[in-house]
């Protein structure tokens, strides 16, 4: 949860304006195989720093190395551009909030 990778920020907004809704059952078996502990608790702490990370320099920064500059000025250099990912991106993660998690039973 502590590396950001801007480029999925990105790419989340993406999705989100062509209404890809995420697949709740696909993302329970992912936390389940990957053996994520505390998915709803990470995932409120990057709802929470969502702000930070779309308005933030570094965001800008990153995504200089993938997108032309005419794409930086009409998106992520517009107030109004980055408050509507973050809503956005804001809206799906709630979404994911829904996901309902297996509990693997222990091997004793």
């Amino acid at each position: 949860i502590n590396h950001i990778r801007y480029r999925d920020i990105w790419d989340l907004h993406w999705m989100a304006t062509r209404r890809v809704q995420p697949d709740l059952a696909l993302l329970a078996n992912k936390i389940n195989d990957y053996k994520i502990e505390d998915y709803l608790g990470k995932l409120q702490l990057r709802l929470d720093s969502l702000p930070e990370i779309i308005h933030g320099p570094a965001f800008r920064n990153q995504m200089q190395r993938f997108l032309k500059t005419e794409t930086i000025e009409k998106t992520i250099a517009n107030d109004d551009y980055r408050q509507a990912m973050h809503n956005s991106i804001r809206n799906m993660l709630e979404d994911c909030l829904a996901v309902e998690i297996r509990k693997t039973p222990k091997l004793s």
